[in-house]
């Protein structure tokens, strides 16, 4: 197996690494295509799909609002009618986040595949083919892994402060 020539030959720079798009190989020109395009695709969506969103929203405000304005004494009725209206908008915002992420996983695959292999395809350089699929599994076990963590991590520091409250209160004893 051959050995592959490493893409930089000195030590990692990170005003370097942030500077890295504008020096990509297929130059600015690439940069301002895949800006513009995933930027009009996500507009293109948000166009699309944000009118259920702002008026799921709108209502969910509306009726926070009445039942704020109950305190106490608000119907249950009331609460259930706000959350219902929570979830519908929580619904139309996740289209929107699930549309927005796989423009940037197609984006981030694009610099990618144009400056390691010099991948230009031309005036819409945006793709979803195999190799985008693997840059949205890796982030998706990313995520799982890191919510995973941060999930038990709130459990044990749950549990060992009811831990410490059972203690406490078998020595108050």
């Amino acid at each position: 197996m051959a050995k592959e020539k490493p893409v930089f030959n000195h030590k990692f720079d990170v005003g370097e690494a942030i500077g890295t798009p504008w020096g990509l190989p297929g130059g600015r020109n690439f940069l301002a295509r895949i800006v513009l395009w995933g930027t009009g695709i996500v507009l293109v969506v948000y166009a699309l799909f944000g009118r259920k969103f702002l008026a799921s929203y709108g209502d969910l405000i509306a009726k926070t609002s009445k039942v704020e304005q109950a305190g106490r004494r608000s119907d249950p009725a009331a609460v259930a009618e706000m959350m219902s209206s929570m979830w519908a908008m929580m619904g139309s915002m996740f289209i929107l986040a699930i549309f927005a992420w796989l423009v940037m996983i197609s984006i981030e695959t694009a610099m990618h595949k144009n400056l390691f292999r010099g991948t230009d395809h031309g005036a819409f350089p945006l793709r979803f083919g195999k190799d985008e699929l693997r840059v949205l599994l890796a982030q998706l076990v990313i995520f799982i892994v890191v919510m995973f963590v941060y999930i038990a991590g709130i459990f044990c520091s749950l549990s060992s402060l009811l831990a410490q409250e059972l203690w406490l209160n078998l020595a108050a004893r």
